[in-house]
């Protein structure tokens, strides 16, 4: 089965196409604390085709590696939407590097269950790296501050 990159969202014409597989985008986000992000659900048959996931029973959840206690995100479904959910990242604090928060979707359809994870990664901006420098070329120079 090939990997769908996240900007291949054309879903196939067949909406009666199994499942064969679940995919989360996207698949990483850096989220800055308070903050939230979207995240979405889709289905892709045998051919690695896109499908919507119209009749499918969608659980949201955030887990982390073993030993890295509770996950300090959390999720939750659209109410018009069950293949899109939002996280929410904590209101303080910085992710370990092994222990990143990691989002859930687990679908149902036709008695069969599919999951497929993403990866939350939130952070205390005021921790955060700030960068500087100076880009140049033959004909100009510019400076940047992040």
């Amino acid at each position: 089965m090939r990997p769908v990159p996240a900007d291949d969202r054309t879903f196939s014409g067949s909406p009666s196409a199994q499942i064969a597989n679940v995919v989360v985008f996207p698949h990483a986000a850096m989220i800055l604390d308070g903050r939230h992000k979207l995240f979405s659900a889709v289905g892709q048959d045998s051919s690695g085709q896109l499908q919507q996931l119209n009749h499918a029973s969608i659980a949201w959840s955030v887990t982390r590696a073993q030993g890295c206690g509770a996950p300090a995100g959390t999720i939750k479904a659209l109410n018009n939407d069950a293949s899109k959910a939002i996280y929410s990242a904590p209101a303080a604090g910085s992710a370990a590097a092994n222990c990143l928060d990691q989002i859930v979707a687990t679908v149902t359809i036709a008695s069969a269950m599919h999951s497929a994870s993403a990866t939350a990664l939130y952070f205390d901006p005021k921790t955060a790296a700030k960068l500087a420098g100076v880009l140049s070329s033959n004909a100009n120079q510019q400076t940047f501050q992040l």
